[in-house]
Parts: C-alpha cells; structure tokens; sequence
C-alpha cells in the first residue's frame, strides 16, 4: 500500500522520484522474505508428515490462533504431582526396593537354614501280558486295576543347615550390598532434587514469557500507532519514504518480539505439563 501511493504521489509530481524507488526497493525485499519464509513453511511441513507418518502428498494447513489461555500455578501442587507420578523418580524407588531385597536375600545366606521335602505318589500301570493291539478301554481298566491294588508312595525329609564357619565372605557381601542399597537411596534423593529443579525452572519460564508477553504487547500496540501516524503524514506529504521506513520496521520487530513471546509461552506451558505429568 505505501508503494502504491509512493508512485501515484510521483506520478502526480507531489514527490521525488526516489521515494517510490525506495518504496519498490523495500517491497521486491519483503517478497523475497516471503518466498523464503514460504519455503521453510513447505520444509516444516514435509517434517511434521513424516513425523506423523503421512504421506508428503496428503495436504497439512496451519491455523494460526493467538488466542492465550492464562491460568495460575500452584508451585506446590505442581511438585507434588510431579514427584508422584514421574516415572523416572518410580524407576529409582523400584531399583532402591530391589536393593533392600537383596541385602535380606545376602544375610540369609549365612543364617540357619531348614528345608522339607514331602512328597507322594500314587499310579497304576497297565498289565504288560495284554497284546500290543489291546484297545483303549481295556488298557484303561487294566491300569486302573492296578492303580486300586498297587500301595500309595509317600515320604518327607527335613534337612537341617547350619553354618560352622565363615570366611568373612558373607560380611564382605553384605557390606557390597548395603552399600548399593545407600547409592540407590542417594539415586533417589537426587532425582528427587533434579525433578523439583526442573519443574520450579519450568514456572519460573512460564511466568517470564507471561510477563513478556504483556510487556511486548503494549510495545505493539503503541509501534501500530506510530506506524498509523507515520503512514497520515506521509500520505499528506508531511514526511519521505525514508522516514516511514524505520516505523514500519519497528512495527515488524515489535510484532515479532510478541510472536517469540508466545510461542515460548506455549512452549513453557507444553512443558510444565510434560514435568508435571498434569
């Protein structure tokens, strides 16, 4: 629109030459920033349908909405929820519980030990005289004779095992084993810590780029203004296209300052979810 006006004022003589040179010069620019900006837009997009495992022909839109769901964090439920429901901080307690089996299963080695054994029997077996080509039935009844009249097998042994003497072999394994026990405990406090880290980190982000988002609109608001003002003054002549210039591109860097803004906004929301797990 402004090079438009920038020629029609030159063609009418209310202009020099230059401002509309100037104007064409900005414009051939911002479509060259466009045709590179649409390209990567073509690139992502590929990218996200082999992400998705989509075709490259099947067709992916992008609907922009700038529309901010703000809410409140409660950094303590945040924590709680997150260090219950984490699974790397479960992993940990897991292999911390498996340590503390280990070392009863290591001390009992060197206790006082008892086994028994019962066990009983009880078969019949068919009687060997009968021909090979005997059927199922008759094989049948002939085992199941046997079986009525063979007696019942049964037994039951205790063994008793006591250790007399010990190396210091066991001590050495339960000192081995208590001791992985304690690094699986340190393991768990430490994810602990690293977890509650990364969650305060995460709010502490969500509410910078909260705050910035509020700043880096008014900053918007007021360089839309500006520009407003700038593009009356030079449609009356009151200023060149070289003094519009610097208007319109801190009106561009103010718009893309809030655009930063929100996509780490809803970065740093989509994270407090991942680390909270909510």
């Amino acid at each position: 629109e402004s090079y438009q006006l920038a020629l029609k004022k030159c063609e009418a003589g209310l202009s020099p030459e230059g401002d509309a040179r100037q104007m064409e010069i900005d414009l051939a620019q911002s479509r060259n920033a466009l045709l590179v900006a649409a390209g990567g837009l073509e690139r992502q997009a590929d990218q996200f349908k082999l992400s998705l495992g989509l075709h490259l022909e099947d067709q992916v839109e992008v609907a922009t909405d700038f529309a901010l769901n703000l809410f409140e964090v409660d950094e303590a439920k945040a924590l709680t929820h997150g260090l219950r429901h984490r699974a790397d901080i479960r992993e940990r307690e897991i292999s911390r519980r498996l340590a503390e089996i280990r070392v009863r299963e290591v001390d009992a080695q060197n206790a006082l030990r008892g086994d028994i054994v019962a066990s009983y029997e009880r078969i019949g077996v068919s009687d060997p005289s009968l021909a090979s080509t005997s059927g199922t039935r008759d094989l049948f009844e002939s085992s199941w004779d046997n079986l009525r009249d063979r007696p019942e097998n049964y037994g039951i042994q205790f063994t008793l095992t006591l250790p007399l003497w010990d190396s210091g072999l066991n001590r050495a394994q339960v000192a081995n084993a208590r001791m992985s026990l304690r690094q699986s405990e340190l393991s768990v406090e430490h994810q602990q810590r690293q977890v509650r880290q990364q969650i305060r980190a995460t709010i502490a982000r969500l509410e910078e780029a909260r705050r910035r988002l509020d700043a880096l609109k008014k900053s918007e608001t007021l360089a839309r203004r500006n520009y407003e003002i700038s593009v009356s003054r030079f449609d009356s002549g009151d200023i060149t296209s070289q003094e519009l210039a610097p208007n319109r591109d801190r009106l561009t860097g103010a718009r893309q300052a809030y655009l930063d803004a929100y996509i780490q906004y809803q970065l740093a929301v989509a994270d407090l979810k991942r680390q909270t797990l909510y």
